[in-house]
């Protein structure tokens, strides 16, 4: 049973983990918001 739960703990960590970077950069001045590009897909053209 140890080896069932283990295998349905990692797609739970696997959503926060989109979530969570922001919250492991955030620092004493808070999370550094990097410039992002400029997304060039669909939305562009």
């Amino acid at each position: 049973m140890t080896s069932v739960r283990a295998t349905a703990a990692e797609p739970l960590p696997s959503r926060p983990a989109e979530l969570a970077p922001h919250a492991r950069d955030s620092g004493p001045d808070g999370p550094p918001r990097a410039p992002r590009p400029p997304h060039r897909g669909r939305a562009a053209a």
